[in-house]
């Protein structure tokens, strides 16, 4: 759900938000989110599932977003998924950023 829906989601975003325009844009840790944000392309989705197969499909669902023709560039999502049942310990987290993405491809591309 994107910035702006349920009034918990919400509350999320703007979190989410004001860390952004805080720490790696305020800072200027990161130029294409600066560029990004200054021309109105960033956008930031909550994903409201408690499973890590959910976020893979919305993920897969972003990346499509951004790369069909006619996105402008320096369009950007920030995935929010605050619900993942087993995040809430970083290497559960970062198992599923280094392996659970790529295997959710690749079960989709044998589909």
């Amino acid at each position: 759900m994107e910035e702006g829906g349920d009034p918990a989601e919400t509350k999320i975003c703007a979190e989410v938000r004001a860390w952004v325009l805080k720490v790696p844009i305020g800072l200027g840790l990161c130029p294409r989110a600066v560029k990004s944000q200054r021309k109105g392309l960033f956008r930031i989705v909550t994903c409201e599932s408690e499973l890590s197969s959910d976020v893979a499909d919305m993920l897969e669902t972003e990346i499509e977003l951004i790369l069909r023709d006619g996105t402008p560039p320096l369009s950007t999502a920030l995935l929010v998924c605050p619900y993942v049942d087993g995040w809430s310990e970083f290497q559960s987290f970062d198992d599923f950023v280094r392996f659970g993405i790529r295997n959710h491809f690749k079960r989709v591309d044998k589909g």
